[in-house]
């Protein structure tokens, strides 16, 4: 009797063993880290014509929002591989914090428009079609179809029935790196073939056009347990460099990629009389309050401040966009000119009607100056200290042809005019009072977006010579209009998924002491 009794004793602290090794599983790290590619422009020049020009022509103006959706970055765009489907079908898509969805060229879609790799739902096992239609607009450009279901992988990780967009028909898009040819150069190694969405369920085609809001790729990472934290972090690297020298880092931060502390702002959100987070939580925006242009000539060497061109206080609380799809940075006309004029001097820029952007002297680079961003610590309300995100004049000017800033003969400013849309199939933001900032900005700084405490963390990416500075302070504490939830989808907050996972593996941990306590005791 007292051997049976020993033998389950035994059965049972072996169970507690193998629940602890899953909890020691359980326990380990799930940050996942991706480079992304920065494609160089070294085929590219403004004075292309306009059928193969990639970035300034009158006909395709590929630096504008959404410049086109390949998030062309000076001459380059910041692209990630993806795979969908059983057994997978491979895709290279821009990175988007400006969009939601994910979605891809299907094989309805003419080969005149989707040159690229189509996706098949016929050889897919995995597949699902959801008779949901799928319609988004860029700021150049527009991609329509229908919402299906797959299986969505990236690296190792694999989201199953992630909601995505098919695309039958593209406009302005897909063109295989915007040369409009058929065989795009042989510089280029990889091309831009979709997008995926790195902002708010809220901001889905879906949930504008009234099918109700899904949950992102992001979002489902988080849901499905297949990250620690709902956060994702972006490093863009330089302005010169291009390669595989960005990353993206799902679950987690590198704190290698920057410099500094990171101060974390709050996500702003929405004016709706709605009140549900759906309704006010779309882009990844924040609150600005005010620009500046300093000059550093005059104090060099010393420890004093620059001399103040410029201050303009936007008079009243301000949404800005934190955008990657975006090359440029977008601001009021008379705004825009005034930044252009302080930054580079007068007789130093013109504006460029057919381009709709700022060309500058190349030279102007080598003014030690810098542009301020100041933004507020509480959503859509002032404080008496910003966080000030602080980039040199010469990280704005931008290069054509695909020439260093030393060898350029044209360069153009990395801030430009809203401009109003021509037609109605552009997503037009000029006339919102809006403000969206780009990656002529965005790539000085090492970005946190914190899809459970709605804020966002900047820094000084390593390799750049912006700053970041301001209280280093939790943005959650201004708690309006949100309470204590985050972003809710499907009834259940991030946060509580995230409380019921630990109280799991307390659980774990506890039955697996037990278990090895008794064994030892025996």
């Amino acid at each position: 009797m007292q051997s049976q009794f020993n033998l389950k004793s035994k059965i049972l602290c072996l169970f507690g063993i193998i629940l602890f090794i899953q909890a020691s599983d359980a326990s380990q790290s799930r940050i996942l880290r991706f480079p992304i590619e920065k494609q160089p422009s070294s085929t590219y020049s403004s004075s292309s014509s306009s059928s193969s020009s990639v970035h300034i022509s009158g006909s395709t103006k590929s630096l504008l929002k959404r410049d086109s959706a390949f998030l062309f970055n000076d001459g380059s765009e910041y692209i990630i591989k993806v795979s969908i489907g059983t057994p997978p079908q491979n895709f290279t898509v821009a990175l988007d914090t400006g969009s939601s969805d994910l979605w891809i060229p299907s094989v309805d879609c003419a080969k005149e428009e989707c040159n690229l790799s189509r996706f098949n739902p016929e050889k897919s096992s995995s597949f699902v079609d959801t008779n949901y239609p799928f319609q988004i607009n860029y700021g150049l450009g527009s991609a329509q179809g229908y919402y299906a279901k797959d299986t969505v992988q990236i690296g190792d990780v694999v989201v199953e029935g992630q909601q995505f967009g098919l695309a039958s028909t593209t406009k302005d898009i897909i063109t295989n790196g915007g040369t409009g040819s058929k065989h795009p150069p042989a510089s280029l190694n990889v091309y831009p073939n979709g997008i995926l969405g790195l902002g708010y369920p809220g901001l889905t085609s879906a949930s504008g056009t009234g099918l109700g809001s899904y949950d992102p790729f992001v979002f489902n990472l988080y849901k499905q347990d297949l990250i620690d934290e709902p956060v994702f972090s972006i490093f863009m690297s330089h302005l010169e460099r291009s390669g595989w020298t960005g990353e993206l880092l799902l679950g987690g931060v590198d704190h290698t990629r920057h410099k500094g502390e990171l101060v974390y702002v709050p996500v702003s959100y929405m004016e709706t009389r709605k009140t549900r987070p759906e309704d006010l939580l779309k882009y990844w925006m924040v609150t600005g309050q005010s620009f500046g242009v300093l000059d550093y000539q005059m104090n060099r060497g010393s420890e004093e401040s620059g001399e103040v061109i410029l201050d303009y206080d936007l008079g009243k609380p301000r949404n800005v966009i934190i955008d990657t799809g975006t090359t440029m940075t977008y601001v009021d006309a008379s705004l825009a000119e005034k930044l252009v004029d302080a930054a580079v001097g007068s007789g130093n820029w013109s504006y460029d009607a057919d381009i709709e952007m700022y060309r500058v002297e190349c030279g102007v680079y080598r003014l030690d100056r810098a542009v301020e961003i100041r933004l507020s610590q509480r959503a859509m309300k002032l404080t008496s200290t910003p966080v000030v995100v602080s980039v040199p004049v010469r990280e704005l000017v931008i290069p054509l042809g695909g020439l260093k800033r030393e060898r350029a003969r044209e360069c153009v400013f990395g801030i430009a005019p809203w401009i109003p849309a021509k037609d109605k199939q552009t997503n037009n933001l000029s006339g919102s009072e809006m403000i969206l900032v780009g990656d002529s900005i965005l790539r000085a700084t090492y970005l946190v977006f914190d899809m459970g405490k709605n804020q966002i963390g900047f820094a000084q990416a390593v390799g750049t010579s912006g700053s970041v500075t301001g209280p280093v302070l939790d943005a959650t504490l201004d708690k309006e209009p949100f309470g204590d939830q985050s972003y809710i989808s499907s009834g259940t907050s991030l946060n509580n998924q995230k409380n019921s996972r630990t109280s799991e593996f307390i659980i774990y941990i506890f039955v697996a002491y037990f278990s090895l306590f008794s064994l030892f005791s025996l």
